[in-house]
């Protein structure tokens, strides 16, 4: 539901009045919010209490890198089109692939079988 409503968010301030894009901004951050602790639980469970430090390590190593490309994305588009309403469609579209990812690409949650993934991988090398 964060990700539906974050899209809904994005478009509305790509597409609302002035009023309604900042009432957008606000219920976006109270979305975004609601549904961060979720992040790292889910990496956490797949991961197990064995591998849960490396994954979010990378899962933070990603998101800085976010941090990095999108305010130049950003930039460059306001720069481009003298507007921020395609910057917001561009952040609209990405959470439309984050909401695909959850979806459809999410395994259940359960920690991964570390020990048979290992083995097929040892087997598939040998």
């Amino acid at each position: 539901m964060a990700h539906v409503g974050s899209v809904l968010c994005m478009l509305s301030m790509a597409a609302g009045s002035k009023p309604v894009a900042l009432a957008a901004m606000f219920l976006f951050q109270v979305v975004c919010g609601a549904s961060s602790p979720c992040v790292f639980a889910v990496s956490q469970i797949l991961a197990g209490p064995r591998a849960a430090g490396r994954w979010v390590g990378i899962q933070n190593t990603c998101g800085s890198l976010a941090g990095v490309v999108a305010p130049a994305l950003t930039g460059l588009i306001v720069d481009r089109t003298h507007s921020f309403t395609n910057a917001f469609l561009v952040s609209a579209a990405m959470r439309l692939l984050g909401l695909v990812g959850w979806v459809w690409m999410l395994p259940p949650l359960a920690e991964l079988p570390w020990k048979k993934l290992a083995a097929r991988t040892a087997t598939a090398l040998t």
